[in-house]
């Protein structure tokens, strides 16, 4: 409800409340969330599928660069890169969808430390 989407997320466990539930109701293929931070821009992400698995798109939108970390933390685990390099990340069908929300989080901590960003999800 809009109510709850206006109110000032204070703490990282509502956060990542706000992120796990957003994604849990996702499908596991064929997909599109925006992540925006206030005054600093979002985080577009698509997932369509491919085979068995789930083809990842980001498009990062604003002066944000830290979204990039996303990449390079999914780039240390080799399995989730699109060698086709016609994706940015390539996920299991099963469970990928939640291992996207838990790596969201990860960035979002890694790039904000103690002060937790004000974040809507759509």
């Amino acid at each position: 409800d809009s109510k709850r989407e206006q109110k000032r997320i204070k703490d990282w466990s509502q956060i990542q409340t706000l992120v796990y539930n957003y994604f849990d109701e996702l499908p596991s293929s064929d997909f599109s969330a925006v992540i925006a931070i206030r005054d600093m821009g979002s985080l577009g992400i698509t997932g369509m599928r491919r085979g068995g698995q789930i083809a990842v798109e980001f498009k990062i939108d604003g002066d944000f660069t830290s979204w990039r970390r996303l990449e390079s933390k999914f780039g240390k685990d080799v399995q989730v890169l699109d060698p086709s390099g016609r994706a940015d990340l390539l996920l299991p069908r099963e469970g990928g969808v939640q291992y996207l929300a838990q790596k969201i989080m990860e960035v979002l901590k890694s790039s904000f430390g103690d002060i937790p960003p004000e974040i809507r999800i759509y």
